[in-house]
């Protein structure tokens, strides 16, 4: 028997898998980002969805982005242009490693450590951006809604329902 975080990983190789299968089937662009090292990658039932020919790959390290650490970063999927987001270091000081813990010292004077790791969990900004601008490119020029229209127009409710019914239980 696996940990329980072997377990909870797993569940969420399995939903990520459903969730690319359907896109593909619906031609919904998507995303998927993990470590470059990750195991998802080479999970086979996500592998092969992954090697249709319409899938791009993004490999670059974090600090491409603005991050102070190296943290090598795939994004692949079918969102046009996402191979674009791709590239290597171009820093010229070194990186922060990411082992430890980082000690903080607030406005009253207490200490407080974290792990090192943990403080790598969010995306840069300059990440968040670059990401966004590729949405935007690949989003119909109809993809906006009009003052009055509802958050989730109909026909999205229409798709949306249709894409729960088709996953297996």
């Amino acid at each position: 028997a696996g940990t329980k975080v072997d377990v909870c990983g797993l569940a969420c190789a399995h939903f990520t898998r459903r969730i690319v299968d359907l896109c593909l089937k619906m031609s919904i662009p998507f995303a998927i980002e993990n470590p470059r090292s990750s195991g998802l990658w080479t999970w086979p039932p996500l592998r092969r969805l992954l090697s249709r020919s319409c899938v791009q790959t993004a490999d670059f390290p974090m600090c491409r982005y603005g991050a102070c650490y190296l943290k090598p970063t795939r994004l692949m999927g079918t969102l046009p242009d996402l191979e674009s987001l791709g590239g290597g270091c171009t820093c010229q000081l070194p990186h922060e490693h990411l082992q430890g813990m980082a000690v903080f010292e607030d406005a009253s004077g207490k200490r407080t450590s974290i792990w090192k790791t943990s403080l790598a969990g969010r995306y840069p900004p300059l990440l968040c951006r670059a990401v966004g601008r590729v949405i935007r490119r690949a989003a119909p020029a109809s993809g906006g809604r009009s003052g009055d229209e509802s958050p989730i127009a109909r026909s999205w409710r229409r798709r949306l329902g249709a894409a729960i019914a088709a996953l297996p239980p």
